[in-house]
């Protein structure tokens, strides 16, 4: 896959439209919201491309009582190889980053003030690039999801935020090491039907080298995304919008691999 944008994709706080997927993720016959998995074409480019176009994308994952839980990715951060002293691949391989280091379409996740933060390993095997998931707008296993959180309703403190939407998803450093492209259990998967929104590029947040790096993205005025309010060009109260509701039973993961 080339490095390009989209067909009349048009990024940087301009209007943004994802791809439409061509064969349904969940039921046939156009019933889910969901398209098909990301391939693994999808994150061999740039971290910063890919964090840009993972913005309107589903975040997916099966728990251990089979409910799916997961929602819109609506804030990315993009790190990368070289030239990033707040990527954790600056100083080079190590037991805690090695996931970092994995084949694209990898699963990386790390603790940090006992918290978790998840991650798509970007570029080629053994480059060391990935892009963080900051913020989801939750969509499906929202009762799971709150419970885990302690909350009782849907609001920004559900999923704003990498510790609140591994919390809310019950993702740990267990799930290190997942494959993407492959996993039963865990994928990220476009929209049925595209959306539009307009992006906003800015500074990363929670780090103390490379802060004047643009290398994080996310959609205008969406509820979910976290950081400061005034960042956005207009109140921040917009949900993408979602066809119909959620069913848990029109969701499945093929085992085979999509072609991009």
């Amino acid at each position: 896959m080339s490095d390009a944008p989209p067909p009349n994709a048009q990024l940087n706080d301009n209007a943004h439209t994802s791809s439409a997927a061509n064969t349904p993720f969940g039921a046939s016959g156009g019933a889910s919201p969901l398209g098909r998995r990301l391939p693994r074409t999808f994150y061999q480019r740039s971290p910063r491309r890919v964090a840009r176009e993972l913005l309107g994308m589903a975040l997916l994952r099966r728990d251990c009582d089979g409910v799916w839980c997961g929602g819109w990715i609506v804030e990315t951060e993009a790190y990368l190889a070289r030239g990033d002293a707040a990527s954790h691949s600056a100083i080079g391989p190590t037991a805690r980053n090695a996931s970092m280091f994995a084949q694209p379409g990898t699963l990386y996740v790390y603790s940090i003030h006992a918290k978790y933060c998840l991650n798509a390993v970007t570029q080629q095997s053994g480059t060391g690039s990935a892009v963080l998931i900051r913020a989801l707008q939750p969509v499906w296993g929202l009762d799971r999801m709150q419970q885990r959180r302690g909350l009782n309703t849907v609001d920004r403190r559900l999923t704003s935020g990498p510790a609140r939407t591994c919390q809310a998803l019950d993702v740990t450093k267990k799930n290190d090491g997942l494959d993407l492209v492959e996993d039963a259990n865990f994928a990220i998967v476009r929209p049925r039907l595209p959306f539009s929104f307009k992006i906003i590029t800015g500074s990363r947040i929670g780090i103390s080298s490379a802060v004047d790096q643009r290398l994080r993205f996310f959609i205008d005025g969406n509820l979910f995304v976290s950081g400061r309010r005034r960042e956005h060009s207009k109140p921040a109260v917009d949900r993408l919008p979602c066809a119909e509701p959620p069913v848990q039973s029109r969701i499945s993961i093929d085992s085979t691999t999509p072609s991009d």
